[in-house]
Protein backbone atom coordinates (compact mmCIF):
# COMPACT_ATOMS: atom_id res chain seq x y z
CA UNK A 1 0.00 0.00 0.00
CA UNK A 2 1.27 3.47 -0.91
CA UNK A 3 -0.28 6.66 0.45
CA UNK A 4 0.61 10.32 0.10
CA UNK A 5 1.05 12.22 3.39
CA UNK A 6 0.48 15.91 2.54
CA UNK A 7 1.34 17.15 6.03
CA UNK A 8 4.93 15.91 5.73
CA UNK A 9 5.17 15.95 1.90
CA UNK A 10 6.18 12.31 1.81
CA UNK A 11 5.05 8.95 0.51
CA UNK A 12 4.29 6.25 3.08
CA UNK A 13 4.68 2.66 1.90
CA UNK A 14 3.52 -0.45 3.70
CA UNK A 15 4.37 -3.84 2.22
CA UNK A 16 4.92 -7.43 3.31
CA UNK A 17 8.46 -6.60 4.33
CA UNK A 18 7.57 -3.73 6.63
CA UNK A 19 6.69 -0.05 6.78
CA UNK A 20 8.87 2.76 5.47
CA UNK A 21 8.51 6.38 4.46
CA UNK A 22 10.18 8.03 1.50
CA UNK A 23 10.68 11.80 1.67
CA UNK A 24 9.90 13.59 -1.56
CA UNK A 25 13.53 14.60 -2.05
CA UNK A 26 14.77 11.03 -1.92
CA UNK A 27 11.83 9.33 -3.58
CA UNK A 28 11.87 11.41 -6.74
CA UNK A 29 13.04 14.73 -8.10
CA UNK A 30 9.40 15.73 -8.21
CA UNK A 31 7.46 16.60 -5.09
CA UNK A 32 5.69 13.68 -3.47
CA UNK A 33 2.31 15.04 -4.65
CA UNK A 34 3.59 15.33 -8.24
CA UNK A 35 4.95 11.83 -8.04
CA UNK A 36 1.59 10.58 -6.83
CA UNK A 37 -0.18 12.33 -9.66
CA UNK A 38 2.31 11.20 -12.30
CA UNK A 39 0.81 7.73 -12.46
CA UNK A 40 1.42 4.04 -12.04
CA UNK A 41 4.97 3.92 -13.43
CA UNK A 42 6.41 6.25 -10.84
CA UNK A 43 4.39 4.68 -8.03
CA UNK A 44 5.60 1.22 -9.07
CA UNK A 45 9.21 2.40 -8.91
CA UNK A 46 8.56 3.89 -5.50
CA UNK A 47 7.05 0.60 -4.33
CA UNK A 48 10.22 -1.21 -5.44
CA UNK A 49 12.32 1.28 -3.55
CA UNK A 50 10.10 0.91 -0.50
CA UNK A 51 10.39 -2.86 -0.63
CA UNK A 52 14.17 -2.70 -0.95
CA UNK A 53 14.50 -0.13 1.84
CA UNK A 54 12.29 -2.11 4.21
CA UNK A 55 14.27 -5.33 3.70
CA UNK A 56 17.62 -3.62 4.07
CA UNK A 57 16.41 -1.77 7.17
CA UNK A 58 15.35 -5.05 8.74
CA UNK A 59 18.86 -6.37 8.21
CA UNK A 60 20.46 -3.21 9.57
CA UNK A 61 18.45 -3.35 12.78
CA UNK A 62 19.48 -6.92 13.55
CA UNK A 63 21.39 -7.30 16.82
CA UNK A 64 24.20 -8.72 14.75
CA UNK A 65 23.82 -6.45 11.72
CA UNK A 66 27.57 -6.34 11.19
CA UNK A 67 27.49 -10.07 10.43
CA UNK A 68 24.45 -9.94 8.14
CA UNK A 69 24.91 -10.05 4.40
CA UNK A 70 23.01 -8.07 1.78
CA UNK A 71 20.00 -10.05 0.54
CA UNK A 72 20.34 -9.07 -3.12
CA UNK A 73 21.91 -6.65 -5.60
CA UNK A 74 18.72 -5.92 -7.57
CA UNK A 75 15.31 -6.68 -6.11
CA UNK A 76 13.69 -7.01 -9.54
CA UNK A 77 16.04 -9.81 -10.66
CA UNK A 78 16.06 -13.52 -9.93
CA UNK A 79 19.66 -13.62 -8.74
CA UNK A 80 21.83 -16.72 -8.56
CA UNK A 81 24.94 -16.43 -6.40
CA UNK A 82 27.95 -18.45 -7.58
CA UNK A 83 31.17 -19.44 -5.85
CA UNK A 84 33.83 -22.15 -6.09
CA UNK A 85 35.84 -24.25 -3.66
CA UNK A 86 39.20 -25.93 -4.11
CA UNK A 87 40.78 -23.61 -6.63
CA UNK A 88 44.09 -23.48 -4.76
CA UNK A 89 44.33 -27.19 -3.97
CA UNK A 90 47.01 -29.49 -5.31
CA UNK A 91 44.60 -32.34 -5.95
CA UNK A 92 41.00 -33.24 -6.54
CA UNK A 93 38.31 -31.45 -8.52
CA UNK A 94 37.22 -27.85 -8.19
CA UNK A 95 33.62 -27.54 -7.02
CA UNK A 96 31.15 -24.73 -7.60
CA UNK A 97 27.61 -24.01 -6.46
CA UNK A 98 24.79 -21.76 -7.64
CA UNK A 99 22.09 -20.65 -5.21
CA UNK A 100 18.91 -18.60 -5.60
CA UNK A 101 17.62 -17.40 -2.23
CA UNK A 102 14.27 -15.80 -1.35
CA UNK A 103 14.53 -12.00 -1.21
CA UNK A 104 13.73 -12.01 2.50
CA UNK A 105 16.08 -14.87 3.43
CA UNK A 106 17.86 -14.20 6.71
CA UNK A 107 20.38 -16.18 8.70
CA UNK A 108 22.73 -14.51 11.14
CA UNK A 109 25.26 -17.34 10.91
CA UNK A 110 25.65 -17.16 7.12
CA UNK A 111 29.00 -15.78 6.03
CA UNK A 112 31.94 -16.55 3.77
CA UNK A 113 32.49 -20.29 4.28
CA UNK A 114 36.16 -19.69 5.15
CA UNK A 115 35.03 -17.73 8.22
CA UNK A 116 32.88 -20.59 9.51
CA UNK A 117 33.64 -23.78 11.39
CA UNK A 118 32.92 -27.11 9.74
CA UNK A 119 29.98 -27.63 12.06
CA UNK A 120 28.51 -24.24 11.16
CA UNK A 121 28.91 -24.96 7.44
CA UNK A 122 27.06 -28.24 7.75
CA UNK A 123 24.26 -26.61 9.75
CA UNK A 124 23.93 -23.89 7.13
CA UNK A 125 23.96 -26.39 4.29
CA UNK A 126 20.79 -27.98 5.66
CA UNK A 127 19.11 -24.58 5.95
CA UNK A 128 20.20 -23.45 2.48
CA UNK A 129 19.05 -26.64 0.77
CA UNK A 130 15.69 -26.45 2.55
CA UNK A 131 14.93 -22.76 2.07
CA UNK A 132 16.59 -21.82 -1.23
CA UNK A 133 14.39 -21.20 -4.25
CA UNK A 134 16.88 -23.36 -6.16
CA UNK A 135 20.41 -24.67 -5.67
CA UNK A 136 22.90 -26.88 -7.48
CA UNK A 137 26.49 -28.11 -7.13
CA UNK A 138 28.89 -29.19 -9.86
CA UNK A 139 32.55 -30.11 -10.26
CA UNK A 140 35.38 -30.18 -12.79
CA UNK A 141 37.91 -33.00 -12.40
CA UNK A 142 41.65 -32.64 -11.88
CA UNK A 143 42.22 -34.04 -15.41
CA UNK A 144 40.04 -31.29 -16.86
CA UNK A 145 41.83 -28.71 -14.73
CA UNK A 146 45.17 -29.82 -16.19
CA UNK A 147 43.73 -29.61 -19.67
CA UNK A 148 42.01 -26.19 -19.57
CA UNK A 149 43.67 -24.45 -16.53
CA UNK A 150 42.22 -23.74 -13.11
CA UNK A 151 40.58 -20.39 -13.92
CA UNK A 152 38.58 -21.78 -16.82
CA UNK A 153 37.80 -24.92 -14.82
CA UNK A 154 36.43 -22.84 -11.92
CA UNK A 155 34.16 -20.91 -14.27
CA UNK A 156 33.13 -24.10 -16.06
CA UNK A 157 32.10 -25.58 -12.70
CA UNK A 158 29.93 -22.50 -12.07
CA UNK A 159 28.34 -22.86 -15.51
CA UNK A 160 27.57 -26.52 -14.82
CA UNK A 161 25.98 -25.61 -11.50
CA UNK A 162 23.86 -22.97 -13.24
CA UNK A 163 22.83 -25.59 -15.83
CA UNK A 164 21.44 -27.73 -13.02
CA UNK A 165 19.27 -25.07 -11.39
CA UNK A 166 15.56 -25.86 -11.54
CA UNK A 167 14.78 -22.13 -11.72
CA UNK A 168 16.40 -20.03 -14.42
CA UNK A 169 18.01 -16.86 -13.02
CA UNK A 170 17.82 -13.49 -14.72
CA UNK A 171 21.05 -12.26 -13.12
CA UNK A 172 24.20 -13.92 -11.76
CA UNK A 173 26.36 -12.71 -8.87
CA UNK A 174 29.89 -14.15 -9.02
CA UNK A 175 32.52 -14.12 -6.32
CA UNK A 176 35.79 -12.70 -7.67
CA UNK A 177 36.66 -10.55 -10.66
CA UNK A 178 36.63 -13.01 -13.58
CA UNK A 179 33.78 -14.78 -15.33
CA UNK A 180 32.79 -15.97 -18.77
CA UNK A 181 29.26 -14.92 -19.80
CA UNK A 182 26.63 -17.57 -19.23
CA UNK A 183 24.40 -17.36 -22.27
CA UNK A 184 22.61 -14.03 -22.41
CA UNK A 185 22.14 -13.72 -18.65
CA UNK A 186 23.65 -10.61 -17.12
CA UNK A 187 26.39 -11.23 -14.55
CA UNK A 188 28.17 -9.11 -11.95
CA UNK A 189 31.56 -10.03 -10.52
CA UNK A 190 32.09 -8.98 -6.90
CA UNK A 191 35.49 -9.18 -5.21
CA UNK A 192 35.05 -10.89 -1.82
CA UNK A 193 31.39 -11.26 -2.69
CA UNK A 194 31.03 -14.25 -0.37
CA UNK A 195 31.39 -11.80 2.50
CA UNK A 196 28.91 -9.30 1.03
CA UNK A 197 25.92 -11.07 -0.55
CA UNK A 198 23.89 -13.88 0.96
CA UNK A 199 23.44 -15.86 -2.24
CA UNK A 200 27.20 -15.95 -2.91
CA UNK A 201 27.93 -16.90 0.70
CA UNK A 202 25.36 -19.70 0.45
CA UNK A 203 27.03 -20.93 -2.74
CA UNK A 204 30.41 -20.90 -0.99
CA UNK A 205 29.01 -23.03 1.85
CA UNK A 206 27.57 -25.63 -0.52
CA UNK A 207 30.67 -25.80 -2.72
CA UNK A 208 32.93 -26.15 0.32
CA UNK A 209 30.91 -28.81 2.13
CA UNK A 210 30.39 -30.97 -0.95
CA UNK A 211 34.06 -30.82 -1.85
CA UNK A 212 35.13 -31.61 1.72
CA UNK A 213 32.91 -34.69 1.66
CA UNK A 214 34.71 -35.92 -1.45
CA UNK A 215 38.13 -35.30 0.09
CA UNK A 216 37.15 -37.33 3.17
CA UNK A 217 36.34 -40.25 0.85
CA UNK A 218 39.60 -39.87 -1.10
CA UNK A 219 41.52 -39.71 2.18
CA UNK A 220 40.46 -43.28 2.90
CA UNK A 221 42.00 -44.32 -0.42
CA UNK A 222 45.25 -42.39 0.14
CA UNK A 223 45.56 -41.72 3.90
CA UNK A 224 49.26 -40.81 3.74
CA UNK A 225 48.51 -37.39 2.21
CA UNK A 226 46.33 -36.13 5.04
CA UNK A 227 43.46 -35.04 2.81
CA UNK A 228 40.99 -35.53 5.63
CA UNK A 229 42.64 -32.55 7.33
CA UNK A 230 44.19 -30.44 4.57
CA UNK A 231 41.44 -31.13 1.96
CA UNK A 232 44.12 -31.12 -0.74
CA UNK A 233 45.52 -27.67 0.00
CA UNK A 234 49.32 -27.19 -0.20
CA UNK A 235 50.29 -27.67 3.43
CA UNK A 236 53.83 -28.54 4.40
CA UNK A 237 52.84 -32.11 5.30
CA UNK A 238 50.93 -32.56 2.04
CA UNK A 239 53.94 -31.49 -0.02
CA UNK A 240 56.23 -33.69 2.09
CA UNK A 241 53.97 -36.69 1.41
CA UNK A 242 54.12 -36.00 -2.32
CA UNK A 243 57.93 -35.89 -2.10
CA UNK A 244 57.97 -39.22 -0.27
CA UNK A 245 55.21 -41.18 -2.00
CA UNK A 246 54.84 -39.38 -5.32
CA UNK A 247 51.74 -37.93 -6.96
CA UNK A 248 48.43 -39.79 -7.18
CA UNK A 249 45.91 -39.97 -9.99
CA UNK A 250 44.00 -37.19 -8.21
CA UNK A 251 46.83 -34.66 -8.19
CA UNK A 252 46.86 -31.72 -10.59
CA UNK A 253 49.99 -32.32 -12.61
CA UNK A 254 50.13 -28.77 -13.98
CA UNK A 255 50.45 -27.44 -10.41
CA UNK A 256 53.74 -27.08 -8.54
CA UNK A 257 53.66 -30.20 -6.38
CA UNK A 258 57.25 -30.04 -5.21
CA UNK A 259 58.55 -28.46 -2.03
CA UNK A 260 61.75 -26.94 -3.34
CA UNK A 261 61.47 -23.78 -1.25
CA UNK A 262 61.47 -24.63 2.49
CA UNK A 263 60.08 -21.20 3.37
CA UNK A 264 57.20 -21.69 0.94
CA UNK A 265 56.38 -25.07 2.49
CA UNK A 266 56.64 -23.68 6.02
CA UNK A 267 54.32 -20.83 5.09
CA UNK A 268 51.76 -23.11 3.47
CA UNK A 269 48.82 -23.99 5.65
Amino acid sequence: MIAYDPTANRVVCRCTWGLTTIPAASATRLTARQAWQKGHGTIKNMMHRCRRTAILNSFATSKRHNAMLLPYLDIDETEAGCDEAGRGCLCGPVFAAAVILPKDFRNEMLNDSKQLTERQRLQLRTVIEREAVAWAVAEVSNEEIDRINILRASIEAMHRALDRLTVRPTSILVDGNRFIPYGSIRHTTIVKGDGKYASIAAASVLAKTYRDELMYRLDKEYPQYGWGKNKGYPTRLHRAAIAEYGATKYHRMTFNLSCENPRECEASR
